[in-house]
């Protein structure tokens, strides 16, 4: 990922996550700002040779929380409704760095983080492995995005989507 910004709810079946780049595979991201909350059963992140960071962070909650990641300042780095039920969080946003700290909070959760490198991962999904299908998506133009529109993946948990 590039650039632009994308939105993931869900899935809320732990068989599956919201990103899921496949088996052996890794993912990169260099900008933009994606921000997902789903099952944490088959979760994946972005690998370490991205250049922006990223965190997978396990915080519960339920469709209508606010997710939002601010910085160590408490300015917002990027903020969305979450449509579905979760039970992890995957963030990145422009500005996130290694060594940067950050708080992510998720309806009335909240954790603060400080990134020892560009990835951080509280033990609640992979940088890469094995996953399963998408949750609702949400995409909104920019390079590295599927352009200005709205898609629904095919998950039994999907709803439709709305940018």
């Amino acid at each position: 990922m590039t650039g632009g910004e994308v939105y993931i709810s869900g899935p809320t079946n732990g068989g599956n996550g919201s990103i899921d780049y496949g088996d052996g595979a890794t993912a990169t991201i260099t900008g933009g700002t994606i921000m997902c909350a789903g099952a944490s059963g088959m979760q994946e992140t972005f690998g370490t040779s991205s250049s922006q960071g990223t965190a997978l962070v396990s915080l519960s909650g339920s469709a209508g929380d606010t997710i939002t990641v601010s910085d160590d300042s408490g300015t917002v780095l990027g903020s969305f409704v979450c449509a579905e039920n979760y039970d992890v969080v995957v963030v990145s946003c422009a500005g996130m760095v290694s060594s940067g700290s950050y708080t992510i909070t998720a309806g009335s959760s909240s954790t603060t983080i400080t990134m020892s490198s560009v990835v951080y991962n509280d033990g609640s999904g992979t940088s890469s492995g094995m996953g399963g299908g998408m949750g609702q998506m949400q995409t909104q133009g920019g390079p590295g995005t599927r352009g200005n529109s709205s898609s629904t993946s095919s998950s039994s948990n999907a709803n439709s989507a709305t940018a």
